[in-house]
């Protein structure tokens, strides 16, 4: 009886270690981004999904070393609208997004979230519309708001020459 209950006891403490492990996990954009980019027809969370999981952990700000982020006090935008802008974008696969000089270009608007790019280049960049959803994964990552709005600048991945913005819609 003794041997029982003491592995009763010892099941019981692992299971509530290994919940806490997982919840105690950040939910990533940027990786659920490349989850969609690396195999588009796959198995991964819809937009309603990954909203919901990352509402249940916790909110941290996830380093990246390749590139800048900054968050502003422009207009939010609602995150749930932001993730169905990055779904919608990483769904492109290699389309080219091309910014023009001169203004901002609109990539997605989606119910209060919209995503522009701009650049200082006369010719104009592009980049593959997977990049600038790579982009958006890291905005959302460091920008996130208690109040589930999201504002916030990087560039498209691997282009340093186009700025991406992630607010409610402007244009």
């Amino acid at each position: 009886m003794v041997s029982l209950t003491t592995t009763l006891l010892a099941s019981l403490a692992t299971l509530a270690l290994a919940e806490s492990a997982v919840r105690s996990e950040s939910f990533s954009f940027e990786k659920w981004t490349e989850e969609i980019i690396a195999d588009p027809s796959g198995d991964h969370l819809s937009p309603e999904d990954a909203f919901k999981l990352a509402m249940a952990s916790e909110h941290q700000a996830v380093p990246h070393a390749k590139r800048d982020v900054s968050c502003d006090q422009k207009p939010s935008a609602s995150v749930s609208d932001a993730v169905q802008c990055i779904n919608q974008l990483a769904a492109k696969g290699t389309q080219e997004c091309h910014a023009s000089y001169g203004g901002a270009t609109v990539f997605c608007t989606y119910g209060k979230a919209q995503v522009v790019a701009v650049t200082n280049k006369v010719e104009g960049t592009s980049s593959s519309c997977q990049d600038v959803a790579r982009g958006l994964g890291a905005i959302m990552d460091q920008c996130w708001r208690p109040d589930n709005t999201v504002q916030g600048q990087s560039t498209a991945w691997g282009n340093g020459d186009m700025a991406i913005h992630l607010s409610e819609p402007l244009i």
